[in-house]
């Protein structure tokens, strides 16, 4: 009994440090898969390397979106000189904003506290099948960080605020599929 005790004081432990410590300003460290089935749609992992590519690339956000009882696999890629890259199911589409814009929200981002410890990734495994995930990784002033969430988990407050921030800057853009 006493090592079941400790053995279960030890997963708390875990848990707890998993869901509450800042996370790195590796890429890897932030991503969690998102596998399941949802009747004909297999939600894949989250690819850590795609975000690193794009960040490699040049790229100062990605945003990207999947699952859901919609099926979405979408991603965004925005520049610093303004140009947008949606990949949409297959379904790719450029925009173009100003480099004002894109250091503007670059900035908010930094002031919704985006590098601070507060600001942390969410446990992705067991997300509803018709929820949806989400990973967005940020590169500002030589610092990278991503961070996931999802629908149904209880994440940082401000990491809405940093989604809709993105999203509110592309021409067009709409957040039902």
């Amino acid at each position: 009994m006493k090592h079941a005790v400790i053995n279960i004081i030890t997963i708390l432990s875990l848990y707890s440090c998993s869901i509450h410590a800042p996370t790195q300003t590796t890429i890897q460290k932030a991503v969690h898969t998102t596998t399941q089935t949802d009747g004909s749609c297999k939600v894949e992992k989250f690819l850590d390397d795609k975000h690193s590519s794009f960040i490699k690339g040049g790229a100062v956000v990605v945003y990207e979106k999947k699952g859901g009882i919609d099926c979405v696999d979408e991603i965004i890629v925005l520049y610093p000189e303004g140009r947008i890259i949606i990949d949409s199911g297959g379904r790719k589409q450029k925009e173009q904003v100003t480099t004002e814009e894109v250091d503007q929200l670059l900035e908010r981002i930094n002031e919704i506290g985006w590098f601070k410890d507060y600001m942390f990734s969410v446990w992705m495994d067991n997300i509803c099948p018709v929820c949806h995930g989400y990973l967005v990784t940020v590169f500002y002033r030589g610092r990278v960080k991503a961070i996931t969430d999802a629908d149904d988990i209880e994440g940082p407050a401000n990491y809405w605020q940093v989604v809709e921030s993105i999203l509110s800057i592309i021409p067009g853009y709409s957040r039902d599929p």
